[in-house]
């Protein structure tokens, strides 16, 4: 069920990130997985997100803001 792991990062607050290891579900018939082999924290949101800079009613899709 929840074979694969991940890593994501969580932004708990200001300059408190953590980055975690998560299972992800089994892909569905009508899913697919790719594999990201890098990424960067964009100059804009997430750097204002770790500053602690963003209006806290902002709806974000980060999961722990």
């Amino acid at each position: 069920m929840y074979g694969v792991v991940a890593c994501a990062v969580w932004f708990f607050g200001p300059r408190h990130v953590e980055t975690r290891d998560e299972r992800l579900p089994d892909v569905g018939e009508r899913d697919i997985r790719v594999r990201t082999v890098a990424s960067a924290i964009s100059h804009g949101t997430e750097v204002l997100v770790y500053r602690g800079e963003v209006d806290p009613g902002l709806a974000l899709d980060l999961p722990a803001w």
